[in-house]
């Protein structure tokens, strides 16, 4: 630069250079660095007086007044460590470090984590990731091998019967472990030719069966139903889905007897 006493016009400053920028912030020769948006250059302006606040530089950070933001050495150092972690593709996508939880994090309860909206408890997660000392069956597991941990029994057979003489109302049926979604019934009166076979989700009943003339025939509204004869015949619906089993709702027609034993199988 030229003798900062002597008065020198601006066309006599050399163009700003990448270190004149690192080197000061502060007038030089009464002339300070500014970006013409325009051109995408520094320029040097004529400094209005005083030295220059580094916030007061007009479009430093490209923003509107006020939006000339910087980072603290904390913000500094925590931007520095993310980037350090993650790639940015060609495709414009981020690429993040995978996630490790160990057994003891997960049950110690520092992995912090959510799930469905809410952040699990302390061990809640073991079942999930054990996988050692379970045989395996027919059920649900957390791997396609049906080797690792068990979720949950996923279905479950078995078995009641109903003296179709006993007048309409409701049977419980209990034991089945879980809260089914889907039942299928197998079902016969001991000593006749009277059967069935029923679907249900405890919205929608399905069934075949004997008619009174021994010929097959559907029912679109129950999911067990058996006739003994013209006008004479027994229906169940289920009604009610539990944690533990199904309601079947009964309807007797006619001077019905004998029992009905059924089989069913329910799905979770």
């Amino acid at each position: 630069m030229s003798d900062r006493k002597t008065a020198i016009g601006r066309s006599q400053l050399k163009p700003i250079r990448q270190d004149d920028l690192d080197a000061t912030n502060e007038v030089v020769d009464n002339y300070i660095p500014s970006y013409d948006a325009a051109t995408g250059k520094f320029t040097w302006v004529e400094n209005a007086g005083g030295a220059s606040n580094h916030n007061d530089l007009s479009n430093i950070q490209g923003g509107q007044a006020a939006e000339y933001y910087h980072l603290t050495s904390a913000d500094y150092t925590e931007l520095t460590q993310w980037i350090d972690n993650v790639t940015l593709g060609s495709d414009e996508k981020l690429t993040v470090p995978s996630l490790v939880a160990t057994t003891a994090d997960i049950n110690a309860g520092t992995f912090d984590g959510v799930v469905g909206g809410t952040t699990p408890a302390a061990g809640v997660f073991t079942t999930l990731i054990m996988n050692t000392g379970l045989a395996a069956n027919l059920k649900m597991f957390a791997d396609a091998a049906g080797t690792g941990t068990e979720w949950a029994v996923g279905m479950k057979i078995g078995t009641f019967s109903r003296n179709t003489a006993t007048a309409t109302g409701t049977q419980a049926v209990t034991g089945v472990g879980f809260k089914p979604s889907r039942i299928i019934f197998l079902g016969y009166v001991v000593g006749t030719t009277q059967g069935l076979i029923g679907f249900s989700d405890g919205t929608t009943d399905y069934c075949i069966t004997f008619d009174s003339n021994s010929t097959w025939t559907r029912d679109l509204a129950k999911a067990l139903v058996v006739y003994q004869s013209a006008g004479i015949n027994y229906q169940g619906e289920v009604t009610a889905i539990g944690s533990d089993g199904f309601t079947v709702s009964w309807a007797k027609y006619g001077a019905k007897t004998g029992t009905l034993q059924v089989f069913y199988m329910a799905f979770r």
